[in-house]
Formats: C-alpha cells, sequence, structure tokens
C-alpha cells in the first residue's frame, strides 16, 4: 500500500511532498530525510553533519530542519539545534 503525501511545498527552488511533519534537506544536498518526531529530524542533521565532516578535504553539510506549517508550507524550524 502506498503512502500518501501529506505535505507539499517549496524549499529553496525544490518541490518537497512527505508524509511527516519534518524534514532534513539542504540547498546542495538535497532531501536528506522525513520524520514524524522533531528530535529526530535534528538527530539526522547532527548524523549528517558529523557524515560530512568525517570525509575531509573541507567537505561540510549545509541541511536545515524544515517544519510543516499550513499557511506557510515548509518552514525553516528555528528551534532545531544547529
Amino acid at each position: 500500500m502506498a503512502t500518501k503525501t501529506k505535505h507539499r511545498g517549496m524549499i529553496g527552488k525544490l518541490t518537497v511532498a512527505s508524509n511527516c511533519d519534518y524534514v532534513v534537506y539542504g540547498s546542495v544536498r538535497g532531501l536528506v530525510s522525513q520524520h514524524r518526531l522533531l528530535r529526530a529530524a535534528q538527530s539526522a542533521a547532527q548524523q549528517d553533519r558529523s557524515d560530512c565532516r568525517s570525509l575531509g578535504g573541507g567537505a561540510y553539510s549545509d541541511v536545515a530542519v524544515y517544519c510543516w506549517d499550513d499557511e506557510d508550507g515548509w518552514c525553516l524550524d528555528v528551534t532545531a539545534d544547529e
């Protein structure tokens, strides 16, 4: 059984559709993951940053946590741990 899309909206120049309330996204990295819980999204963003740093050579992650807002669509979650 296919999962229905709950939210669809723009992040940067990309339309992101998800059945979750939180996504981890970066303009370079793209859509990294989707989550139902904020703490899971924060953890995934932290892990992505750590993984990119471990590559060396100046590699870094540009991801941030975005949350769905029924009026504004996907919005940067300013409560997320950066």
